[in-house]
């Protein structure tokens, strides 16, 4: 292709040169008038200057390249022309502001396709303030001879203009100097003929030359850079169509619509031949398909998502704001992602009307394209769509990053029960804090960095110790110490949470063996808060521990939360008879009269219920929680299931708690956590204050 063009400029070259030759020997060989010389040399530059134009605004869209440069040249020299014929009193003057204008609009047109391979954008100024200070002196300082100082200016500029051009490799040094020589031909010619020593057919054909020398090299540079442009996306192509060689694997074999690798293709190929639209990502999805997996099965639902794919995207097939996925003439306007993942992408830079109406309008066709009941012999169901939007941005500047986004919008949607929700920053740097978070709880785990307390738990009659629940004193990347929930979702994200609850357990066992060491032989709690820890390793790993220290399970309490009961009652079921088996107590954390953790204590499974008292604050809108405290209190102790309030954090709840009729608890009007290498001196000063009582 580099061949066919630089024939075709050369060509094209010759031409000019053959053609302005010709008209400078008839000019010559037939004398007229000079205006009628000069006239023909308008619509020669004219004839020439429009197609140019046309093609250069043509390739902006692709390029973005400017034309308006060239088109301020063809009117500067058109200016001269202009001047020569029809001014008479200005002439000179408008002649000296004609050509500065040209000079300049030359030399900024070349800086500007320059400027993107070097920092060139520096230059412009210089030429810019050059040309004023030319105009200037033209026209307010009449002392000054005008023409030297158009000597100088010229100069000056094609220097600052050809330093420019051969700072970039590509360009060719003969055709860079053939190029600005006959331009400072040009403006030698304009000073002579100004100081009346040269024939005017000199200067007014060394003008089309110089403005055919320009036009030619500015044409040149940019279809080297189209040429550079289409070389590379052919081998991104190439590159990216190389997984893909076999049409079988690029469509999806359920809905027959590309797949993710094939739509990020295209994508991505878009994104680099058309940087300046504005692309905007829409992933959708139908929320209620697995009701269709369950009920018809696997086999049967694909029947029903190739139904609503051929809907959405025949509704969607002549949308022009939406881009093509297919290689055939076909138009795909839609893409499957994973799962049960659909994507469209628009080009709102199409439309003038605001980009989030323009993404609304396109979610309500989709709504409106879905069949009001999609049916399968005698099942039949209506689908509901969750959208998730992300814009093209400096944070998403690749196709990837883009569905990326939208996917994280949708899966938002989702979990808000939203049907449009659009990307948010704020809900990345959320998502890269708990990513470092959890990095640092796994480095933590690892080294074993974690930190112990034990909260001791009293009866409030007496202040007598009756045994200790363990926690974690775990500090984020921030130094903010989280809260148990909080806490538990890092943990459990990052898959690290049974490794901390068996290095739990045997601090636990380790801190039996202190408390028997001193004839304590209360117990040691600890709490079981994900469901992902009901499995038989834990009861054999428990069983491993009573054999290493030689501490029987008794004296181990496992606290499980309701929310583990309710969500995976089976596994705690399971996971109860194992350790009831080894002889551990079980334990009802945060008790709130569910009829799950009813049936639990009817059955008289747990040896321990937990009740949270910290909502136990004197306050108008805290009158319906005390009640409610007081209602399971009362219920509690009707079945003789020992109670231990938690959250006692201030006098003002235990005071309350023990008017309800409770009387075991922990919090920190008892004492805070403690570490464990201060326990034994805690125990001791205990010890102590019974033996005094």
């Amino acid at each position: 292709m580099k061949r066919i063009v630089n024939l075709m400029t050369s060509i094209f070259f010759s031409l000019i040169l053959v053609l302005s030759h010709s008209v400078m020997a008839i000019t010559v060989d037939n004398p007229s008038p000079n205006y009628n010389f000069v006239e023909f040399n308008i619509a020669f530059v004219l004839g020439l200057c429009l197609p140019v134009l046309l093609i250069l605004a043509f390739l902006k869209p692709i390029m973005n390249i400017s034309w308006r440069f060239p088109a301020l040249m063809t009117l500067s020299v058109i200016g001269q022309f202009y001047a020569l014929v029809y001014l008479q009193q200005w002439q000179t003057l408008g002649l000296l502001f004609a050509a500065t204008t040209y000079i300049a609009f030359a030399s900024l047109w070349v800086i500007e396709q320059q400027g993107q391979k070097i920092k060139a954008f520096k230059y412009n100024w210089l030429v810019v303030a050059m040309s004023i200070l030319m105009l200037g002196s033209a026209i307010a300082f009449r002392e000054l001879d005008a023409y030297k100082v158009w000597l100088g200016f010229l100069i000056v500029s094609i220097a600052i203009a050809t330093y420019v051009q051969l700072s970039v490799r590509d360009n060719s040094l003969i055709r860079t100097l053939s190029t600005w020589g006959i331009t400072a031909g040009y403006g030698v010619t304009l000073y002579f003929w100004l100081n009346a020593q040269l024939d005017l057919v000199w200067f007014v054909s060394l003008t089309v030359l110089s403005y055919l020398g320009q036009m030619t090299a500015g044409c040149w540079s940019s279809v080297q850079t189209l040429v550079n442009r289409f070389e590379h996306i052919t081998q991104v192509v190439n590159s990216d169509a190389e997984p893909f060689k076999d049409a079988e694997k690029v469509y999806d074999p359920i809905t027959n619509l590309p797949t993710y690798h094939q739509g990020l293709s295209h994508l991505n190929q878009i994104l680099k031949l058309q940087a300046s639209g504005r692309y905007v990502a829409i992933v959708f999805k139908p929320l209620n398909f697995e009701q269709v997996n369950q009920v018809l099965g696997h086999q049967n639902s694909d029947i029903l998502l190739l139904q609503l794919a051929y809907s959405l995207q025949k509704s969607m097939s002549d949308n022009a704001l939406l881009i093509d996925f297919s290689d055939t003439r076909e138009a795909v306007k839609l893409c499957r992602l994973q799962g049960l993942d659909f994507m469209v992408v628009v080009d709102t830079s199409l439309s003038e009307h605001d980009n989030k109406l323009v993404v609304e309008d396109i979610c309500q066709q989709l709504n409106n394209a879905v069949p009001q009941a999609i049916s399968f012999k005698s099942f039949s169901l209506n689908f509901q769509l969750a959208f998730g939007i992300s814009l093209l941005n400096q944070e998403s500047q690749s196709g990837e990053n883009l569905i990326a986004q939208a996917s994280d919008a949708l899966l938002e949607a989702e979990n808000t029960l939203q049907q449009i929700c659009h990307f948010d920053q704020k809900s990345r740097l959320y998502t890269e804090q708990q990513l470092a978070k959890m990095e640092k709880l796994k480095q933590d785990v690892s080294n074993e960095r974690l930190v112990w307390l034990a909260n001791p738990q009293v009866s409030l009659s007496d202040r007598q110790f009756i045994g200790f629940e363990l926690e974690i004193d775990w500090q984020c990347n921030e130094g903010n110490k989280l809260t148990q929930h909080e806490f538990d979702q890092i943990a459990e994200y990052s898959g690290e949470i049974y490794q901390i609850t068996k290095q739990m357990v045997k601090q636990a066992f380790d801190l039996l063996v202190i408390m028997h060491s001193l004839d304590i032989t209360e117990k040691v709690a600890i709490n079981l808060s994900s469901k992902e820890l009901l499995e038989p390793e834990l009861a054999d790993f428990i069983e491993h521990q009573v054999e290493r220290t030689n501490i029987k399970a008794q004296y181990l309490t496992i606290e499980l939360t309701e929310q583990v009961l309710l969500g995976s009652p089976f596994r705690a079921r399971m996971m109860i008879d194992q350790l009831r088996v080894l002889g551990v107590n079980i334990a009802i954390d945060d008790f709130s009269g569910s009829y799950e953790g009813l049936r639990y204590l009817r059955k008289a499974s747990v040896q321990q219920v937990k009740v949270e008292c910290s909502r136990l604050q004197q306050s108008q809108e805290a009158k319906s929680e005390k009640t409610i405290v007081n209602a399971l209190i009362n219920l509690i102790r009707k079945m003789q299931i020992p109670l231990i309030g938690t959250g006692v954090n201030n006098q003002e709840i235990e005071k309350s708690y023990l008017l309800m009729g409770g009387n075991f608890a922990q919090g920190n009007a008892i004492q805070s956590g403690i570490t464990l290498d201060k326990v034994e001196n805690w125990l001791a000063a205990s010890q102590a204050r019974k033996n005094q009582a």
